[in-house]
């Protein structure tokens, strides 16, 4: 294409673009109820600098579809062009856009969105930056897709080996989804590294720290990083955290960090294999399976950190639980808000071993603000420890070596204790 068609394209696209923030800022409000009257506020005074723009554009003979992960959107015929506005571009995904549709010789105000070019236009906010990451190849995917059994796995993840019989050790999981190439940032490399750089300071060992990020576990690691599988392993994640849980005298502290685009029910979207845009039951982890997976859990405290959008629906269900006594579940909010950048991850990767969970909750909840401090304790006392368990106010106080030894990363059992484990696995058998 010529300068002239590409000066065209821009101009049109701009003028797509300014048309919808008009719109946006003038008129969105009194089409929709969802919007608070502070949030209303503040898209009618949005400056354009704020929003950033997502665009599909035409294609000659081709009309445009748009997919949710949850179904098909579709509002009437395909259109010819797909205009989406995010005028909260900090947020993780999950929390609301508009899209406009475009239809040739009808009308400029027609809305939708299908998966398009991000585009960065002048005098808007810049376009995320994605991570140069691919889906799994086809023979992984096909493998899943096709056949009834277990996925191709390009590595193993024996579970069994995490569970020494004569050790108690601590645990933890982390998961960062992504569900498209196009919504995993820069910023979910930093989150999840920076959280493991936490517990590794903590004393949790490498062994120890299972990480399930994006489409094929691409991430540019640290040496010291070991472990890093697919988020597309749903079978791997559920089973692992399973089995770390049924294990008996396996975990001390079972730490899960999440991380993950959301529905506004919590379900967290782990990665679209088949790249149809709709979340199928392979491609997504609900709060009921996780409570599943946790119900009685053998940890002696299993601490949940959620860094999504929409964490209400498993507070709400873990307040009601009687199957979950040891759980702490500790997010950004207790309802159906969204989670702004990074600040949670920031402010709990700065944990230090020598910090008391529940003195350094309420010393600078800053990430919390403006929602409410979304932190579910099942038993009172469970955050009077440090994430690793050691106790918060010793008189006289533990000296660093005593507390490695005694509570960080892993302990020996004493012979009694793993001689009854023995015991039981016979009688099982």
């Amino acid at each position: 294409m010529g300068a002239e068609g590409s000066q065209f394209k821009a101009a049109r696209l701009h003028r797509w673009s300014t048309a919808s923030l008009g719109y946006l800022k003038s008129s969105l409000c009194q089409r929709v109820s969802f919007l608070s009257d502070s949030e209303c506020k503040r898209l009618a005074e949005i400056p354009q600098t704020a929003v950033a723009v997502y665009a599909a554009e035409p294609r000659a003979g081709e009309k445009l579809l748009t997919i949710l992960p949850d179904s098909g959107l579709s509002l009437g015929s395909p259109h010819d062009a797909v205009i989406t506005l995010d005028p909260s571009p900090e947020l993780s995904f999950g929390h609301p856009v508009t899209v406009f549709y475009v239809d040739f010789n009808v009308n400029e105000r027609r809305c939708g969105i299908r998966e398009g070019l991000y585009l960065e236009q002048k005098g808007f906010a810049a376009c995320p930056q994605p991570l140069s990451i691919s889906s799994p190849n086809p023979a992984v995917a096909n493998c899943e897709l096709n056949k009834n059994t277990r996925r191709c796995h390009r590595q193993q993840l024996s579970s069994q080996k995490s569970c020494r019989m004569y050790q108690t050790c601590d645990h933890g999981v982390l998961l960062s989804g992504g569900w498209k190439e196009h919504l995993t940032y820069q910023r979910h490399v930093h989150n999840v590294l920076h959280f493991y750089r936490m517990l590794r300071r903590n004393g949790f060992r490498v062994e120890n720290i299972k990480t399930f990020f994006a489409g094929d576990g691409q991430i540019p690691v640290d040496e010291e990083t070991e472990d890093i599988y697919p988020a597309t392993e749903k079978v791997m994640i559920r089973s692992h955290i399973s089995y770390i849980c049924r294990a008996v005298n396996c975990a001390d502290s079972l730490v899960l960090y999440l991380n993950s685009p959301t529905r506004n029910d919590g379900t967290m979207l782990l990665w679209d294999v088949n790249k149809n845009g709709i979340a199928d039951q392979k491609e997504k982890y609900t709060v009921g399976e996780l409570l599943m997976d946790l119900e009685g859990c053998n940890a002696h405290r299993v601490l949940i950190f959620v860094d999504q959008s929409y964490p209400g629906t498993l507070a709400k269900k873990l307040l009601s639980s009687k199957k979950h006594p040891n759980v702490i579940l500790i997010s950004n909010s207790r309802g159906s808000e969204f989670t702004w950048a990074s600040c949670f991850t920031e402010f709990w990767g700065e944990l230090h071993p020598n910090q008391c969970l529940i003195d350094y909750l309420f010393k600078n909840v800053a990430w919390a603000a403006p929602s409410t401090l979304g932190v579910v304790e099942s038993t009172p006392g469970l955050l009077n420890s440090t994430i690793y368990g050691g106790p918060c106010y010793d008189n006289p106080p533990l000296t660093p070596e005593e507390v490695r030894r005694e509570y960080m990363g892993c302990q020996n059992l004493p012979t009694a204790v793993w001689y009854q484990t023995i015991q039981r696995k016979d009688l099982l058998h």
